[in-house]
């Protein structure tokens, strides 16, 4: 990735750059232990971590220190429980997110704030009829999550989430679906939208929840990854 490339169309547009934004991934060339080899790992590696620390690096070559600034990087679920068949893209974003603190703590003093997302499971265009039939008694509120749940969160936690944080963002599962969901078992949930304490303490196990975000039909919650 040369940042110089998209910089200077960057600064034109905007101006000073305040926020990098890592949101890239490779789908695909991937598989179970058995099935890969050294080129799935490589190309995994060079999109879903090197890509990610190498804009980081570059973006912070470039700051202005006198202004506050962020790095976000987006990881996904392998912390939270097995990804059959993605060893891979697994193995990349879990690096991504173990490397967050120790970028954090060199970029704090130059006022550069960086944190680790996982989205949750957002529709960006890949999601077929079939795999929605699959997931969707895990989503007691009838829908996938959409790439402008995790942006709303992201802009509105963006000031509240401390140097080297995981946030975690949650579209409406409960406790027993994200299990069933790790264990390959079937279950259905109420379409009830939960009161706000008892949606902490559903996730109680998994992270310390900090927000909690309710557009009526679904929540939104970001909080520190329990180790």
């Amino acid at each position: 990735v040369n940042f110089t490339y998209i910089r200077p169309e960057a600064i034109e547009e905007f101006g000073l750059l305040d926020a990098l934004i890592c949101n890239q991934a490779l789908t695909g060339s991937d598989g179970p232990i058995g099935e890969l080899n050294a080129a799935d790992l490589d190309r995994h590696w060079a999109v879903d971590a090197r890509a990610s620390i190498m804009l980081a690096q570059a973006f912070a070559a470039h700051h202005d220190d006198a202004s506050p600034a962020s790095i976000v990087f987006l990881t996904s679920g392998q912390g939270l429980g097995p990804m059959p068949g993605e060893v891979a893209y697994a193995a990349a974003k879990a690096a991504l997110a173990g490397v967050t603190a120790t970028i954090a703590d060199q970029l704090a003093d130059r006022g550069i704030r960086v944190n680790t997302v996982n989205p949750g499971p957002v529709d960006t265009g890949y999601l077929t009829e079939e795999m929605w039939r699959v997931v969707e008694p895990m989503f007691p509120f009838g829908r996938y999550g959409r790439p402008d749940d995790p942006a709303r969160l992201i802009a509105r936690l963006g000031r509240l989430v401390k140097p080297g944080g995981r946030l975690s963002v949650a579209h409406g599962m409960s406790r027993a679906a994200i299990d069933s969901h790790h264990s390959g078992a079937a279950h259905r949930v109420s379409n009830g939208l939960m009161h706000e304490d008892a949606l902490r303490a559903l996730l109680a196990p998994y992270c310390d929840v900090d927000v909690c975000v309710s557009d009526a039909r679904m929540y939104q919650v970001a909080g520190t990854k329990r180790a």
